[in-house]
This record gives C-alpha cells, structure tokens and sequence, in this order.
C-alpha cells in the first residue's frame, strides 16, 4: 500500500510540475502573439508610410518637371523674342 501512495505522490508531483510548466508555455505563447501582431500592425504602419512618401515622391518629381519646363518655356520665350527682334530691325534695314 505504501508503494501506491508513493508511486501516486511521485505521479501527482510530475503532473504538477507539467501542469505549471504547461502554464508557462501558455503564457509565453500569449506573449509571442501580442508581440506579433505589434509587429504586424508596425508593417502595416510603415507600408503606409512608404505609400504617403511614394506619393509625396511622385508629386515633387512632377513639381519639379513642370518647374523644368516653366523655365524651358521661359527660354524659348525669350529666344523668339529675340530672333522677333533680329527680324524686325532686318525688315527695318531692308525697308530703308
């Protein structure tokens, strides 16, 4: 009889043992999926930040193209200008 209370003593110790260390890998498990989904929800912040800044990039490389071609338009302008000008003064020449 003694050596089923001793046998049921060492069986109830090792399911003890199991049951606290299955709490632990609980609990530990509860973490690494809070700390997942932290981190997915980090991805996705900075998905969108990459989409805003994406974008933004986009519209100062347009900015900056329409800028290039204000200033070519201005170019051209003042080269039509002056070649108005030339012709002027040779129509003038040649009337005189």
């Amino acid at each position: 009889m003694e050596k089923r209370n001793s046998v049921f003593e060492s069986l109830k110790a090792k399911v003890e043992i199991l049951v606290r260390e299955h709490k632990k890998l609980h609990d530990k498990v509860l973490l690494q999926e809070k700390k997942q989904q932290e981190l997915m929800q980090l991805i996705e912040n900075q998905k969108n930040t990459i989409k805003n800044l994406e974008e933004s990039n986009k519209i100062a490389k347009l900015a900056q193209a329409i800028s290039q071609e204000s200033e070519n338009t201005s170019d051209v302008k003042s080269k039509i200008n002056e070649l108005v000008r030339e012709i002027d003064k040779c129509m003038a020449l040649l009337n005189n």
